[in-house]
């Protein structure tokens, strides 16, 4: 009878395995994508803030070409990567090839007045590529947190399904005179998304990028702290949750669809933050 428990089991095991689109799939974008979109919109401010007369910030333009010069071999190297959304990745990268060669001829100096307001305009484009980028991004993770949420039920169904069969088969080969219930324990929790509470994010790390995200599947609330510098975090919720994010450090970069974000609370305690919005 174990034996026939255990290869019963197998069996599904295999097949969800076998029949799932998603397994394995990991994430459909890297990170780097979100770093292009805060270098373009570091070099805009330095554009235009020089085309209105102020002096340009050689330290953040320095600090932007450096951290593209980073990003662009990153995005070289995952394009032929099966995980990732390669059409995203492309465009990423022909923006930040396009930017970079921009934060060079700031660094050098001698840009016309003609050339300076090509650059906005480029920028400006430049971003909102970006910003389509990850709004496509978004509905891709949608889909793929949605299909997450069905397999699962579709694995909670094949379990139940299976031991409905057990439990037959055990009634037609235990005599009724002797027959003693299988000990099987509570029975399994369902998941749910509960009431709603609240997402707390304590943030003590510098130049960290956040990125919050609806979710289709239940979420766990409470407090959770970034203590690192220059790491890369996502949080779910779902729409009758709440989030908090306060900031104990500088220059935190936090991602979130529109849709979200009167459900979002940030603290900054006067430390420097970016909110982008897409």
């Amino acid at each position: 009878m174990k034996a026939r428990k255990a290869s019963a089991w197998l069996l599904v095991a295999a097949i969800l395995a076998a029949g799932s689109p998603i397994a394995g799939q990991g994430p459909l974008l890297v990170p780097e994508i979100e770093l292009v979109w805060t270098a373009g919109e570091a070099l805009l401010s330095i554009v235009t803030g020089y085309i209105a007369g102020k002096a340009i910030d050689k330290v953040r333009g320095e600090d932007t070409e450096t951290q593209l010069k980073k990003v662009i071999p990153r995005l070289e190297s995952q394009i032929n990567k099966s995980n990732v959304n390669r059409k995203a990745v492309e465009n990423a990268l022909a923006v930040a090839q396009q930017e970079l060669k921009i934060a060079q001829k700031l660094r050098t100096g001698g840009a016309t007045k003609a050339e300076l307001a090509k650059y906005r305009q480029e920028l400006t484009t430049d971003i909102e590529t970006i910003k389509t980028t990850l709004q496509e991004h978004e509905r891709h993770l949608a889909d793929h947190d949605r299909q997450l949420a069905e397999q699962g039920k579709l694995i909670q169904k094949q379990g139940e399904k299976l031991e409905d069969f057990e439990h037959r088969l055990d009634q037609r080969q235990t005599p009724p005179t002797v027959r003693v219930p299988p000990d099987r324990g509570p029975a399994p929790r369902r998941p749910s998304y509960g009431p709603a509470g609240e997402l707390t994010i304590e943030v003590r790390g510098a130049a960290n990028s956040i990125h919050l995200r609806e979710a289709n599947h239940p979420v766990r609330m409470g407090r959770f702290r970034i203590s690192q510098s220059r790491s890369q975090a996502a949080y779910f919720f779902s729409p009758s949750n709440r989030v908090v994010i306060e900031l104990f450090a500088p220059d935190n970069h936090i991602f979130m669809p529109s849709y979200l974000a009167s459900q979002v609370q940030i603290v900054s305690n006067g430390w420097h933050y970016e909110t982008l919005v897409y």
